[in-house]
């Protein structure tokens, strides 16, 4: 079974059901949580998979990954994944991938012998040349240490700096190929991400450092990895905007409040602005909310009204670019139109209403609109 009780992060055991007890450890990764189980065509468990940068395996019978080996080697330097095998594994589709190559799938017959390129995610993506992900870490002021990613863009002096906290915030950043990102590098603009305290995959106390600790410990983690930043030349202080989704939203709106010098502008796409009101209207219930806030505590929820921008308008400098979709089930868009209407008349604002858009904006018609938004309000604010 996986657990995280007996190490701290997510490992694989044999547990004796009847003793109540660990009995041995079968396999763990030293630093992330395992994700999930592999099996064969016949349901059987022969391995286990995590995340570092990428997807990784690992089998418990050498012969069972011998073919993804075999295929990873045709695709060095790059991250080939077998998606899908026929019963008898004489037919594969692989997926190619890596921070700089977007996604393409490979097909594969061995019994003909014959391959190639079945699609591209992107196709119009594919001859295109991609600035890489750099790694980086740092000790954060009470000496946890912090992982992200940082981007620039090539042939650029001094580019303007874009925070980009992620979702969730129970989720994280990979290291695989971001068409956002890129775009945004592409505009002449380097790009920080942040796995601040909270984000998955790291263990438990890693995570559930960020427990109530919205506008607070993990705001504060993105607040020094700018710093960090900063202090090794890669960025300039005053020349930066925040820009997040979902989370990430509500990680750009408090910042613009709790400070206010530090950001040009600010972009928040499916945010929270009121966690009040998020905690106790919204139907999504139970650990995720929980999280955020002791819900059976009067008092604590009272508290949220600190941290969150609805409340704290007199303090944003900064321009705001809002973007909601008025069909998203996650955040309701209520949050940046209510937040809009009690800011317009103070703030340099805009909220753009994207209809029956998404949390996440699948369709293409939402996309071309939503980036149609932030570009000339970035161009306008940074470059």
């Amino acid at each position: 079974m996986l657990s995280n009780r007996e190490l701290g992060r997510e490992a694989l055991w044999l547990y004796n059901i009847e003793a109540g007890k660990f009995e041995e450890l079968i396999f763990s990764n030293d630093k992330y949580d395992l994700d999930g189980a592999i099996t064969d065509n016949e349901g059987e468990f022969i391995g286990v998979s995590f995340f570092d940068d990428y997807y990784r395996t690992h089998y418990f019978d050498d012969k069972d990954g011998a073919q993804e080996r075999e295929v990873a080697g045709l695709f060095k330097g790059k991250q080939a994944t077998i998606s899908s095998r026929s019963r008898d594994h004489t037919r594969l589709l692989v997926s190619v991938t890596n921070d700089v190559t977007p996604p393409t799938y490979y097909y594969f017959d061995l019994n003909t012998q014959k391959g190639g390129v079945w699609l591209s995610k992107y196709p119009y993506l594919v001859r295109k040349s991609f600035s890489p992900v750099q790694n980086y870490s740092f000790k954060a002021s009470d000496g946890l240490e912090i992982t992200g990613y940082f981007t620039q863009p090539a042939n650029v002096k001094n580019p303007p700096l874009i925070v980009m906290p992620h979702g969730g915030p129970h989720a994280r950043d990979y290291k695989y190929f971001d068409k956002e990102l890129q775009y945004l590098v592409e505009l002449g603009f380097s790009v920080l991400q942040v796995n601040f305290r909270g984000s998955a995959g790291f263990g438990s106390a890693f995570e559930t450092a960020g427990y109530y600790q919205w506008g607070k410990r993990m705001q504060q983690d993105v607040y020094e990895a700018m710093d960090w930043a900063i202090a090794q030349g890669l960025a300039k202080k005053d020349n930066a905007c925040i820009f997040g989704a979902s989370y990430g939203g509500y990680v750009a709106l408090t910042a613009a409040f709790q400070e206010p010098k530090r950001f040009k502008c600010v972009v928040s796409i499916s945010g929270v602005s009121d966690l009040e009101t998020f905690v106790t209207k919204t139907d999504r219930q139970g650990k995720y909310l929980g999280n955020i806030v002791d819900v059976k505590d009067d008092k604590s929820i009272d508290a949220l009204a600190e941290v969150s921008a609805i409340r704290k308008i007199n303090h944003i400098k900064a321009p705001i670019l809002l973007i909601h979709g008025n069909n998203d089930t996650r955040v309701n868009y209520n949050q940046s139109k209510d937040f809009y209407d009690k800011a317009r008349k103070q703030l340099d604002i805009k909220y753009v209403e994207i209809e029956d858009g998404t949390h996440f904006f699948d369709d293409q018609e939402s996309q071309v609109k939503l980036f149609s938004e932030i570009t000339p309000f970035l161009k306008k604010h940074l470059l």
